[in-house]
């Protein structure tokens, strides 16, 4: 078993648990329930472990072999990167325009992961900038943060 697929186990195994432990009376079955959920969980917790061919009855990757069915962890978690990247960049230079009194509309920013794994800017556009202060928020913005921006 990859570590992927012992990775979607375990979490499926946790959502079994969960929906079984909340869907049994709480009074009448807890003392059973809990010591076998625990129980199942530990189950696939080792599964990989154990020697033999016991791990191939929680084989998942028919789930995600072909790329119409989902989009891969890879793609999602790259995606959440660039997000959170974006985020952060957008909300730096949104700060930093606002420390400086620049009137604006939006600050939008497009990213991109390299092969070699770091994080690249793409384009930052700044809209809604008055037509006389645009190349002084260029100029601030080229100064202060490093960054080379599309002022609209």
């Amino acid at each position: 078993m990859q570590l992927k697929q012992w990775a979607i186990a375990l979490i499926a195994a946790s959502f079994v648990g969960c929906i079984y432990h909340f869907l049994m009376p709480q009074k009448h079955f807890s003392s059973i329930l809990k010591p076998a959920l625990t129980a199942f969980f530990i189950a696939v917790m080792v599964l990989p472990f154990l020697p033999g061919k016991k791990s191939a009855a929680l084989d998942f990757s028919s789930l995600l072999t072909t790329e119409q069915s989902a989009p891969t962890t890879d793609n999602f978690i790259n995606t959440a990167i660039i997000n959170a990247a974006a985020q952060r960049v957008k909300e730096t230079v949104e700060s930093t325009l606002s420390a400086k009194h620049y009137a604006f509309r939006s600050v939008e920013v497009s990213m991109y992961i390299e092969q070699t794994g770091s994080i690249s800017i793409n384009e930052i556009t700044i809209d809604g900038v008055a037509e006389s202060k645009r190349q002084s928020v260029h100029d601030y913005l080229k100064k202060k943060l490093e960054l080379e921006v599309t002022v609209k």
